[in-house]
């Protein structure tokens, strides 16, 4: 099974039959008028937290997908004669047969959630495994109490707006206060890529509304002081954000910057591929002139490779722009240092 599952090639399609064995599960137990079918349904999210999986898409997933996953894993245990080495559970071309054939109400669901069980237990380890770069992040020493640089013009969590009725919005604390940060780290290099491979999707953009699990998710790669190496494609200055109390003067506002790996993806453009960098005001208050805006856009125009230092941090705000203007929500959120490399 593990072969199958590593011969699958790639870790999206082993959490394909991961999927593809909740989908049967799921299809089985309702032609037999079993509960665990609405059940496996509404716990789908606490599943893909608890893999850990990156194709869980705003907490919806299609029966089209599912079905892949099934009909592929079916297919490759033909082939290869395998069986599901887990007591109570069915080979999988009779699962597949079974739901497929005209006698689908005499599936027993109780054996077919055996099989998710079977393929989760089995399919977990290659599924991660096959995810380095997250492995490498979270095996970096995290520091989530963030110095603060108590500035006199505005709070360390900035400040909050009213809605259309005059009501004070509440502010999102944490992901202020580590917007904020001003503390240098011990920086280690990853690639931009693995900052890519990171999983971010079904979270709700006020963090103070996450679960606990979805805390832990984000606390095992968050808060890491890493150092990535590529190339800008454009800096631009923001307006005015609560994170700054909304002061709307230049010294206030962040610069946001789109950083990708290789030059060719820079001179494309290709923002769909950028982690988002921001140097925000309170660094750069602290250290004079080791940031000029123009300095950036002229490595950007001439293609400088670079080296860029900060905290990874996960911006809960923009999960609508990747796949338009950006490749991820996560970022690295404050830059504390930018070095060019000969």
């Amino acid at each position: 099974m593990r072969g199958i599952l590593a011969g699958c090639g790639t870790p999206t399609c082993s959490e394909a039959l991961i999927w593809g064995s909740v989908g049967a599960a799921t299809e089985a137990s309702y032609q037999t008028g079993s509960s665990i079918g609405p059940i496996l349904f509404q716990v789908r999210p606490f599943i893909a937290r608890t893999f850990d999986t990156a194709v869980w898409e705003d907490a919806h997933m299609s029966f089209a997908g599912w079905d892949f996953g099934h009909r592929y894993l079916a297919s490759q245990l033909v082939q290869t004669g395998a069986r599901i080495s887990r007591p109570g559970a069915l080979n999988a071309h009779e699962l597949w047969n079974r739901l497929v054939s005209n006698q689908r109400e005499w599936i027993d669901a109780k054996r077919a959630f055996a099989t998710l069980i079977s393929v989760a237990s089995l399919s977990m380890p290659v599924a991660l495994s096959g995810q380095p770069g997250r492995a490498h992040v979270a095996a970096i020493a995290k520091d989530a109490n963030p110095k603060e640089a108590h500035s006199s013009a505005c709070a360390d969590v900035g400040k909050g707006t009213k809605d259309k009725h005059g009501k004070l919005v509440r502010i999102d604390t944490l992901t202020d206060l580590l917007k904020n940060r001003i503390d240098q780290g011990n920086y280690e290099t990853v690639k931009v890529s693995e900052i890519l491979s990171l999983p971010w999707k079904g979270l709700d953009t006020r963090r103070y509304l996450w679960n606990d699990a979805e805390v832990a998710n984000v606390a095992k790669y968050e808060s890491a002081p890493v150092a990535v190496e590529g190339y800008l494609i454009s800096v631009k200055e923001e307006g005015q954000e609560t994170t700054n109390c909304r002061i709307d003067t230049a010294k206030w506002h962040d610069w946001h910057v789109w950083f990708v790996a290789t030059e060719s993806q820079a001179h494309a453009r290709e923002k769909t591929k950028a982690v988002i960098i921001e140097i925000t005001p309170r660094v750069r208050a602290l250290n004079g002139t080791a940031f000029d805006k123009q300095q950036l856009q002229k490595w950007a125009h001439d293609g400088q490779r670079l080296k860029v230092s900060g905290w990874l941090f996960l911006d809960p705000d923009h999960p609508s722009e990747v796949g338009k203007s950006r490749g991820t929500i996560w970022e690295i959120h404050p830059v504390m240092k930018i070095e060019p490399i000969s």
